[in-house]
């Protein structure tokens, strides 16, 4: 396993580099064919080629093209079951969204709740909920008003729902 330049062979560097020019864009658009999200795709391209540079002193030359799509398959296997994981640990926080498109005329604790919380979820969270919610922008939409990469956008949103959630259940409870 090549660690670092001093134990790495020109051989090895010049290989990689030819495996990479050569492979890359195809080992993307399988990535991108199968996973929906862009930021994620290149996430794990970046793990595919991350293994393939720490294989590529056992790799036993046979079929590259097969070898490489075999790693980017696991790695799209990993990212699927962490995405399971992470749904079934998230709560469900569509009483948020229920919350904020209540009419007026809803419960006001629950409005004082929720307006509370939005204030404490702080920083970057409280305006990309407003955002997403109240102003009903997409994560494109937030992204190009805030210059900030969708997946940021995409980040915020979740978190601060989830913030937001444990905010309201805490009050809730305590009552």
């Amino acid at each position: 396993m090549p660690a670092d330049d001093s134990t790495t062979t020109e051989f090895q560097k010049q290989r990689f580099d030819r495996w990479y020019d050569n492979y890359a864009p195809r080992i993307m658009a399988f990535i991108a064919s199968r996973v929906r999200h862009k930021e994620s795709a290149r996430d794990i391209s970046q793990t595919v080629w991350k293994n393939v540079w720490r294989a590529s002193d056992s790799y036993q030359e046979q079929n590259f093209s097969g070898w490489v799509h075999q790693i980017a398959r696991n790695e799209i296997a990993n990212y699927g079951r962490k995405r399971t994981q992470l749904s079934q640990e998230q709560p469900n926080t569509a009483f948020i969204e229920q919350a904020i498109h209540q009419p007026h005329n809803a419960p006001e604790e629950r409005l004082l709740y929720l307006q509370d919380c939005i204030e404490q979820a702080g920083e970057p969270y409280r305006t990309t909920i407003l955002l997403f919610f109240q102003e009903e922008l997409s994560y494109e939409q937030i992204a190009e008003q805030t210059s900030l990469p969708q997946g940021t956008i995409a980040s915020r949103v979740s978190r601060g729902k989830l913030a937001i959630g444990d905010c309201i259940k805490r009050k809730m409870n305590s009552c």
